[in-house]
């Protein structure tokens, strides 16, 4: 099916309707038809570097970048999906890794990082997805970019701390 998607040449109709949903449509109505496109968009993207660059020449990074820190979406599964699907693009190529700066790719994470130490700060039982997934992809720009992303972390040493604290937390021990 994806194949059918990217010999129709229909990558732009999904851009599109990415857009549409995340602009135009009410984050209560969204949830389903966001997802699924999510999806569509991910397995489209994974272990395919050429469809990468093609989405990325296409403007994806933006609206990923967009989606992944909507609030108001259900459980927070198309914010999860946005910020996976946006991880891929870190390893690809140069092309991709400066497309992802241009949005400060890793502030980005470091941005959901944030947000989420301080959500979780009342509750430290329950760490919620975004944090590995946020840390995984500062891992992955740290091995692609090192420089940048250490500038990148030291101008959140508040958030380290409360990273380290979660981590110390019995739930990881």
């Amino acid at each position: 099916m994806l194949n059918l998607f990217h010999n129709l040449e229909l990558s732009r109709d999904l851009l599109d309707l990415l857009s549409f949903l995340i602009t135009q449509v009410p984050v209560s109505r969204q949830h389903n038809p966001l997802l699924d496109l999510l999806k569509i968009l991910y397995h489209f993207c994974k272990l395919n570097p050429p469809r990468q660059e093609l989405l990325v020449n296409l403007g994806i990074i933006p609206l990923l970048t967009q989606t992944g820190m909507l609030t108001g979406l259900a459980n927070g599964t198309a914010n999860q999906l946005a910020l996976v699907t946006l991880t891929l693009f870190i390893g690809c190529s140069n092309h991709t890794r400066k497309a992802l700066m241009e949005v400060e790719g890793a502030e980005v994470y470091m941005e959901v990082l944030e947000h989420q130490l301080n959500f979780e700060s009342s509750s430290q039982a329950h760490v919620h997805v975004l944090i590995p997934i946020s840390l995984n992809a500062l891992l992955l720009w740290l091995h692609h970019d090192t420089a940048h992303t250490l500038s990148v972390l030291r101008q959140s040493q508040h958030t380290l701390t409360s990273m380290l604290s979660i981590c110390n937390h019995e739930v990881f021990q």
